[in-house]
């Protein structure tokens, strides 16, 4: 360990004691455990001390001997997400971070520093700094913030208007011009409604830097989407909405790296507080599961799915209304259930169709009316939903709401069984077994019976022991 990494390790340490430095009584500092180290960036989980601020700077101990510790090297915050904040390596003291290693934090910023990366980023949301709309001509606006910035032009600017506790955007505008007495002027790019004084606006770090990042990963993404989600992890260290959002898709499905919840959580979080529709309703997905380290919360997800259902998000009204229909995390209201699938069948959303039918077939929240859910679960089955496919077939074979044709359900059927459906693996058992628009085929119905039972189906475990045959 080098001379200097010595004294600055012992004069972390003396103030991490308690210790009286040369600076006089020691201040409270925050503690926190690194969770994740991504190259220059790493994680930490704050356990102890007031809540740090994008720009704090944090050190990384490595533990040597019996109650000491050394530092490995200096980082800066650049985004709190809650009690979790991510920082970027400034300056290295021969060692490497790992994953539960201690860090302090230090909020003193020294002379010249600038918040950053574009604007400030207050408090646990994100890199969004409020603002109220204080005139508009036509398609431009200004804006005046209601906290201490330094914006940029280029930046980003949403519009929004309140109804009740829910946010409906109205468009994004770009900074034009930044006046002296830090008020923004903005010009529209997409507006979706007329601009004007009694509207919220948030202005995003997304101008030069992290913007520019963006538009790269953007450029990427279609054929080198590892290379595209390295930075769009970057952009969002700096704070960039849009770039959590994608970073965070990409890590829960998989896209361009091995699938990856732990990591996906955070920066779901990071977009949806920032209010990005798509990002609310992922992150509300793994919290209805208690995937990526989060506890299952229902009434939780339904909180973040109702966010994304406001701003017209068609999966988050279709989850709602789900969660509406069944009662999970929230009180059971078929007729609200309705309404929303309603509002995302409107956007040819397969999920809600596939609801819908099952609405219309069982009168649930509507009158009972087959022929309407048939034409539900065909639309779905349509756009290729295994579900809805299945139920489609069914319909067929029994003569509900279509005249009965079961070339026709052996069709769907087969259609759902090819994506893993474990239901229509066991009607296409069943209809082999009785010779339902098939020669009866014994050992072909038991393959079917077999493939649902190894996916789970009771049903078809069932029917495999009373013939005696293991799955």
């Amino acid at each position: 360990m080098s001379a200097r990494a010595k004294m600055t390790a012992a004069l972390l340490f003396a103030m991490a004691a308690g210790l009286p430095t040369a600076a006089g009584q020691p201040e409270e500092r925050a503690r926190g455990e690194v969770t994740a180290v991504d190259g220059e960036t790493i994680v930490v989980a704050v356990r102890t001390g007031p809540t740090p601020r994008v720009g704090d700077s944090l050190s990384v101990m490595e533990p040597f001997g019996e109650g000491h510790a050394a530092s490995v090297g200096r980082w800066r915050v650049s985004a709190v997400l809650g009690a979790t904040v991510r920082a970027t390596r400034e300056e290295s003291f021969g060692g490497h971070p790992a994953v539960g290693m201690e860090a302090l934090f230090d909020s003193r910023r020294g002379d010249g520093y600038v918040d950053g990366p574009d604007v400030a980023v207050p408090g646990p949301a994100s890199s969004g700094v409020r603002g109220n709309v204080i005139e508009a001509r036509g398609r431009e606006v200004t804006v005046r913030l209601l906290e201490t910035a330094v914006p940029a032009v280029g930046d980003k600017v949403e519009l929004s208007f309140a109804v009740g506790e829910d946010a409906i955007a109205v468009g994004t505008w770009r900074v034009t011009a930044v006046r002296p007495d830090g008020a923004v002027d903005a010009a529209a790019v997409e507006a979706l409604a007329a601009p004007t004084t009694s509207m919220d606006a948030t202005v995003w770090a997304s101008g030069s830097r992290a913007d520019a990042l963006v538009q790269q990963a953007n450029a990427l993404r279609a054929t080198d989407p590892s290379r595209a989600l390295e930075i769009y992890v970057q952009a969002a260290a700096q704070g960039h909405a849009e770039a959590a959002e994608q970073a965070g898709i990409a890590f829960m499905e998989g896209y361009g790296t091995p699938q990856n919840d732990a990591r996906a959580a955070p920066l779901l979080r990071q977009a949806a507080e920032a209010g990005r529709p798509r990002a609310q309703n992922a992150y509300g997905v793994l919290v209805s599961l208690g995937r990526g380290g989060l506890a299952q919360d229902n009434a939780a997800a339904t909180a973040w799915y109702r966010k994304a259902a406001a701003q017209d998000f068609a999966q988050g009204q279709s989850n709602l209304c789900h969660n509406y229909l069944f009662g999970e995390g929230v009180e059971r209201n078929e007729a609200e259930a309705f309404r929303l699938c309603t509002l995302a069948a409107a956007q040819e959303r397969a999920s809600a169709l596939d609801l819908l039918g099952w609405m219309y077939q069982n009168g649930l929240g509507t009158a009972k009316d087959l022929t309407q859910a048939f034409r539900h679960y065909e639309r779905a089955a349509r756009l290729g939903w295994a579900n809805s496919q299945n139920n489609l077939g069914f319909m067929y074979e029994n003569g509900w709401g279509v005249d009965r044709d079961t070339q026709q359900a052996l069709h769907w059927y087969r259609q759902s069984a090819a994506q893993g459906n474990p239901w229509s693996e066991w009607n296409l058992g069943r209809m082999y077994q009785d010779g339902v628009g098939v020669t009866v085929d014994q050992a072909a119905a038991v393959e079917h019976f077999r493939r649902a039972a190894r996916a789970g189906h009771p049903q078809s475990q069932e029917k495999l022991r009373q013939l005696g045959v293991a799955w």
